[in-house]
């Protein structure tokens, strides 16, 4: 079998799983299609946000979000069969390293890209949202990432005690990204010092990316980042593209740490107490 026949069977498997585990299941796609229907519903008459209607702000930040919900459920994965002793019986049957998280990191990322899908499709029909202004830099937003938050979730995996515990780590990190990411409030409206370091935190550059590829204006910009004069102004697709190369390459960035993390600290053991 080939390496790419690897990573889909693992992928095959990876879903059989998931959707058995209802509990996990639901947390992943109803928690960030709830939210990311509700929220920009319920602000679609509110006042322009940085020249972007409340509803389409919010929307654009809610399908950078559910890619985020990636990280739960590969964090849970991870934990569960590395505790469980899973991955060492792959192993055993010759199954690649890279193709056994291949398929995982594609498992764990569909349901996040198909609730952004369903997001655009429910901007479209319920908020008289326009198509993607930028489809192109939509696409790469979003699959730049999924696979950066796949990458950071087996990294963080590796320092993680237990699967236990893991979702106790994790369930409060993803609240904090949601207040302090830009998803449905600028980053000028938090405090200053928090303000600063928002714009490094793994979510942030990927709202920065989807909403000016999804709006066709500058939401990735210092100026746009900061308050400054010349948020939301309109582009065109080259000034979108260079607009969001600081975001861009702090999401690989952050792929990159996450990459390491799972290098260094990743062991097909279960972690022991006292070990």
């Amino acid at each position: 079998m080939t390496w790419l026949g690897y990573a889909r069977a693992q992928f095959l498997l990876s879903q059989q799983v998931y959707w058995k585990r209802i509990g996990i299941a639901l947390t992943g796609t109803l928690v960030p299609l709830v939210l990311g229907g509700f929220m920009p519903f319920q602000l679609r008459h509110g006042p322009a946000v940085d020249g972007a209607p409340a509803g389409m702000y919010a929307l654009t930040g809610f399908l950078a979000f559910a890619l985020f919900f990636t990280v739960y459920t590969l964090v849970n994965a991870v934990t569960s069969r590395r505790d469980a002793l899973v991955y060492k019986r792959l192993r055993a049957a010759s199954l690649p390293d890279s193709a056994i998280f291949a398929g995982e990191g594609a498992a764990a990322s569909l349901p996040g890209l198909i609730v952004a899908v369903l997001l655009i499709v429910f901007g479209l029909v319920a908020l008289d949202a326009g198509a993607p202004a930028n489809p192109l830099l939509l696409v790469v937003g979003l699959v730049l990432g999924v696979a950066m938050f796949a990458l950071l979730a087996v990294g963080i995996s590796g320092i993680l005690p237990s699967a236990d515990t893991s979702m106790w780590i994790v369930t409060p990190v993803m609240v904090l990204f949601m207040f302090c990411s830009g998803i449905y409030a600028p980053l000028s409206s938090l405090p200053g010092p928090l303000a600063d370091a928002a714009v490094y935190l793994p979510m942030a550059p990927v709202v920065s990316i989807v909403r000016t590829a999804y709006l066709g204006a500058d939401f990735a910009g210092h100026n746009a980042i900061m308050g400054l004069s010349g948020a939301g102004a309109p582009l065109g697709f080259a000034g979108q593209v260079q607009a969001c190369i600081g975001p861009l390459c702090v999401t690989v960035a952050w792929a990159v740490i996450g990459l390491s993390l799972a290098r260094k600290f990743f062991r097909w053991d279960p972690k022991r107490s006292g070990r």
